[in-house]
């Protein structure tokens, strides 16, 4: 090592100093199987299976399909009929409960407890169409509300778990094809209807099965799919990565000079060798950041509990207008597809039609909105921003 060679130094090693011929040749790096294809695999079969559960999951919008069947069988007036209605509408409401139970359970929890009130609920209605006036309004109206809430829980199931994986430049649009089965519903319903000969009990018979298996699979399906995901259920939902309690918020001047850090969605089911994948590694992916740090959004200081969230003016003002669009367009035109069409002249069998048209319209506008939201924030439109598109 004292002489002036250009060639680097080596030590001896132990074996060479014991006599024995070493290996001059460089070592072969060991590469670990890729699991792109089986990752792959397993993400589009959480789409597929997210959709189906959304499917399977937004049976509220089915329910002009066979309202006018269910008011002359039970002899309800429209009043009562829109009280049933408003029973299931309630149950979606509610949802905060299978949120809930998402959040400190996991999926398989929340899957079960889906599958338990669609059964109750639908084997309930199918009990109730035996009896005389249906076993009265009361009677149908519980019926109903375990079915939704149910239904919705199936449906957050499939919803959350997609959402927890989707790569960030993608997560709209994977939350719009998610929810396009939740609006595709109500012509599924109206296909399964017709299958079963618009007979309203063999139809709450047959869709108790269905939604039960749907509920089971995902209960056994969801920790392969997720991995170790289910195992450790995550409070975050949002977009960007939160920071720890306890820490200063970052600039965006700070966030662009730092390296882009692993973000909690499309993360979570990486393999390791492909870990680099959670970053940004495209062609100008450091000069798209760069680019859109004037409108990047802001990192919070720590995730807001239950509590902070109640006590926000934001939150009450969004639930206020989403509650009101929702009304408008669920509670008073979803719910009275069939009643419209016949106070406009459409004969009954064309009404299935009219069903389906506005069911494959809703299913459109959720894969349409949650790509624009991908393709309009680094522009500057903020997600929030299409509640306002969306109510005028």
């Amino acid at each position: 090592c004292e002489s002036m060679s250009l060639a680097p130094c080596r030590v001896p090693l132990l074996g060479e100093m014991a006599g024995e011929v070493p290996d001059l040749q460089p070592p072969v790096k060991q590469q670990a199987p890729s699991n792109d294809a089986a990752f792959t695999c397993r993400r589009l079969l959480l789409l597929v299976l997210g959709t189906w559960m959304a499917l399977c999951g937004g049976t509220l919008y089915a329910f002009s399909r066979f309202e006018v069947q269910l008011m002359d069988s039970c002899q309800l007036s429209v009043q009562q009929l829109d009280s049933v209605y408003a029973a299931g509408q309630a149950g979606v409401g509610f949802g905060i409960i299978g949120g809930a139970l998402y959040d400190r359970c996991g999926p398989v929890a929340t899957s079960l407890y889906g599958l338990m009130l669609t059964a109750i609920g639908n084997l309930g209605m199918a009990a109730s169409l035996r009896e005389e006036h249906c076993g009265g309004l009361p009677a149908l109206m519980v019926c109903y509300f375990l079915l939704q809430q149910g239904s919705v829980a199936i449906y957050q199931g499939g919803l959350f778990c997609n959402i927890r994986v989707a790569p960030p430049r993608t997560q709209g649009a994977v939350t719009g094809i998610v929810a396009s089965g939740y609006g595709l519903s109500a012509a599924f319903v109206t296909l399964l209807f017709a299958a079963f000969d618009e007979d309203l009990e063999r139809y709450f018979q047959g869709t108790a099965v269905i939604f039960s298996l749907t509920g089971l699979c995902a209960a056994l399906v969801l920790p392969w799919l997720l991995g170790q995901v289910s195992a450790a259920p995550s409070l975050k939902y949002g977009r960007l990565e939160e920071e720890q309690p306890g820490t200063s918020p970052k600039s965006v001047a700070d966030e662009v000079a730092e390296k882009p850090a692993v973000t909690q969605y499309g993360c979570q089911l990486q393999p390791p060798d492909v870990v680099a994948t959670c970053q940004d590694v495209s062609t100008g992916g450091a000069n798209r950041e760069a680019e859109s740090a004037a409108t990047a959004l802001p990192v919070p200081a720590a995730a807001m509990s239950l509590r902070d969230i109640l006590r926000s003016l934001d939150f009450w003002l969004f639930l206020i207008t989403f509650a009101l669009l929702q009304a408008i367009g669920s509670g008073l035109y979803i719910a009275n597809l069939s009643l419209i069409g016949g106070s406009l002249g459409i004969p009954s069998e064309s009404r299935a039609m009219y069903v389906r048209a506005v069911s494959y319209s809703n299913c459109a506008g959720r894969i349409v909105v949650g790509c624009l939201m991908d393709a309009l924030e680094p522009r500057g439109v903020q997600r929030s921003d299409h509640v306002i598109l969306t109510s005028l």
